[in-house]
């Protein structure tokens, strides 16, 4: 099992109280839910748009009042103790984003490992404004024969929720087409952090910028002469 998930716990369900009282939250704070959990075992789910760390309490709060179990990546430095337990409670997974490990890889090997698997990435990877998505969670997907599901949140409506699942085809640009079709009306706190049409291709252009910029820096360099 990978060392990323130690530690971490993991529900096969919430209890009817549990999600009782989320749903009573997002009442209280003007929100509500919307979706509902599909059946599937194991999926690569991405919540966006992400522009504060309020996202990630509707977030929580929509997933258990809809029943969605997931664990979710958070970056290693907020798991200070005693914080460190608090966020392993709720499923976090801490990740180290300094280190060269490969945790695509890492996680691709503990969904072969896992019967049942829900695992919540922030596609985006920050709360800062990026341009463009981070495609780690398309590779896990892809790489570990599992769908995508798109959770959302919306300030806009005060919604937060679930939505289709998508099976990745390996066309890249195809697949975040239709990503960009479903959260181009969703409202986050940065309206601009979102999904844009050619997102994919800067994607990927990006990714093979920063391969040939590695392979250059990995090359010998000639002697100088004296």
């Amino acid at each position: 099992m990978p060392k990323i998930y130690d530690n971490v716990v993991t529900r096969d369900e919430y209890s009817p109280f549990v999600q009782a009282l989320s749903r009573l939250s997002l009442r209280l704070l003007g929100w509500r839910c919307e979706g509902e959990a599909p059946a599937s075992p194991k999926y690569v789910a991405i919540a966006a748009p992400h522009g504060t760390n309020w996202d990630l309490l509707f977030m929580l709060l929509g997933v258990r009042a809809l029943g969605l179990t997931s664990v979710f990546m958070m970056k290693d430095t907020v798991f200070w103790w005693p914080l460190g337990v608090f966020w392993r409670w709720l499923g976090g997974i801490p990740v180290n984003r300094r280190a060269s490990s490969n945790v695509i890889r890492q996680v691709v090997n503990y969904f072969d490992a896992n019967e049942r698997l829900r695992l919540l990435i922030t596609p985006e990877g920050t709360r800062k404004k990026v341009k463009y998505w981070k495609l780690g969670f398309y590779w896990m997907a892809l790489g570990a024969g599992v769908p995508i599901l798109m959770v959302y949140v919306d300030y806009k409506k005060k919604t937060t929720g679930i939505g289709p699942l998508l099976y990745p085809t390996g066309d890249v640009e195809a697949d975040f087409e239709k990503l960009r079709a479903f959260y181009e009306e969703k409202v986050g706190v940065t309206p601009t952090c979102r999904l844009r049409p050619g997102e994919a291709e800067l994607m990927l252009r990006g990714l093979k910028r920063r391969d040939k910029n590695a392979q250059a820096a990995e090359e010998p360099k000639a002697p100088t002469t004296p």
